[in-house]
C-alpha cells in the first residue's frame, strides 16, 4: 500500500509544480514586464545622462524625463516628454550632457507610463 501511496503523491505534487508553472509563464508579474533607468556617464566636462525604457515585450506608451541642475547662479530646467516603443528593444527616451562646476547640483526623474498605465520611476541626484 505504502508504494502506491508514495507514487500518487508524486505525481500529485508533480502536477501541482506543472501547474503553477504553467500560470507563472501566462502571467508575468507587472514589474518584470516594465522597466526604466536614468544611466549616467562621466565625461570630461561633467556628465551625460541617459534615459531608457525596457520591456520582456513590445510595449509602447509615453514619458517625461526632467533634468534641473542648481548653483549659486540659479537654476535651469530640462524636459524632454514624448512617446516610445519596445518593438525592435529598450527604447532611448531622452540624452542631455551638462557641463556642472564645483557646487552645483543635479537632480533628474524620468516617469514612464505604458498604454495600459503601468508606470515606472527613476531619479537621480548629484
Amino acid at each position: 500500500m505504502k508504494p502506491i501511496l508514495y507514487s500518487a503523491l508524486a505525481l500529485l505534487t508533480a502536477a501541482c509544480g506543472a501547474a503553477v508553472a504553467e500560470r507563472a509563464d501566462a502571467a508575468p508579474s507587472q514589474s518584470s514586464r516594465l522597466s526604466c533607468a536614468i544611466e549616467t556617464t562621466k565625461t570630461s566636462a561633467g556628465i551625460a545622462l541617459r534615459g531608457i525604457v525596457r520591456s520582456s515585450r513590445p510595449l509602447h506608451g509615453d514619458f517625461n524625463m526632467t533634468v534641473t541642475t542648481s548653483g549659486a547662479a540659479g537654476s535651469s530646467d530640462i524636459v524632454q516628454s514624448g512617446a516610445y516603443d519596445t518593438m525592435n528593444g529598450p527604447a532611448i527616451l531622452g540624452e542631455q550632457e551638462l557641463s556642472l562646476s564645483r557646487g552645483q547640483r543635479l537632480y533628474a526623474s524620468l516617469e514612464v507610463r505604458d498604454a495600459s498605465g503601468r508606470v515606472c520611476r527613476d531619479v537621480y541626484r548629484r
